[in-house]
């Protein structure tokens, strides 16, 4: 059946293919599927292209991976074609990877698309990779991605808070990251981004209990500044306020003003325009 996506996309390109280590991971996710069965791979190889005639089962994963290499300069008809092969091998009964699994891959590597069947889709805005990332190591291998926004949950004036991602061959790890992303009522993006930078400074030299730690800074390849910041669950001041006797709510703003307290004796200020280290 395969995927929906712009036309253009298998003619034209999407500008980005598929890094030798994804192409790499993406055949031992066949190998997986295949289970030891020849004729799966050779299916694979006929999806990606290929004649599907190999004279041994080690030979018919080479031939894959030949031609899957070959194949990779386009990430849209690559993943379409990975997408055909794993829905002919759920149809024959076998056990097969779901499309949040495929994602999961493609995001680790830094392919800015996604499936959603039926559809395949670009997700450049929903990946954090950070601008000094893509001037080290190999240029073959891609950018990593470094965090996956997912939900926004909080919006302010100057930036937007979102639940991510930290995809790692250990685990997922769970962050929150607010981005710089001026509403179109700030007209000076300049001022707007000094006040970034000057909120970064202050969260370097605070250590309080009731202060939000930041892990790390940084500015995304769409000149995007981010911190990232542990994920806190729970609701904000005024819901729990609500739910609080007077004696919480008193002991609630004691803490709030012991950190503002801090802050202060540690130099930071504030004005007009935001903190001031």
């Amino acid at each position: 059946m395969g995927l929906k996506y712009p036309g253009n996309w298998k003619f034209d390109g999407v500008g980005f293919g598929i890094p030798p280590p994804a192409v790499n991971e993406f055949i031992e996710l066949i190998v997986k599927i295949a289970d030891g069965s020849k004729l799966v791979i050779e299916d694979f190889e006929v999806v990606f292209g290929d004649s599907g005639s190999s004279s041994s089962y080690s030979w018919a994963v080479n031939d894959l991976l030949t031609i899957a290499e070959s194949e990779s300069s386009n990430a849209a008809v690559f993943v379409d074609n990975l997408w055909k092969g794993i829905e002919a091998a759920e149809s024959q009964g076998l056990s097969v990877p779901s499309h949040d699994h495929v994602n999961k891959i493609l995001a680790k590597h830094g392919i800015p698309m996604k499936i959603d069947p039926p559809y395949l889709l670009r997700t450049q805005d929903s990946i954090i990779v950070d601008a000094a990332m893509t001037t080290k190591g190999d240029a073959g291998g891609g950018a990593v991605p470094m965090f996956i926004l997912e939900e926004e949950i909080g919006t302010g004036g100057y930036g937007v808070v979102y639940r991510a991602t930290r995809p790692t061959v250990i685990s997922d790890f769970e962050f929150a990251i607010k981005v710089l992303d001026p509403s179109p009522f700030v007209e000076d993006y300049d001022k707007a981004l000094r006040r970034f930078e000057r909120e970064i400074k202050a969260l370097q030299v605070l250590q309080h209990r009731s202060i939000v730690q930041y892990f790390e800074a940084g500015l995304t390849v769409d000149n995007k500044p981010y911190i990232v910041m542990p994920l806190i669950e729970g609701v904000d001041l005024r819901s729990a306020a609500s739910t609080m006797n007077l004696a919480g709510v008193v002991g609630m703003f004691i803490e709030i003003l012991s950190a503002l307290e801090y802050a202060h004796s540690d130099g930071i200020s504030s004005d007009k325009e935001g903190y001031l280290p």
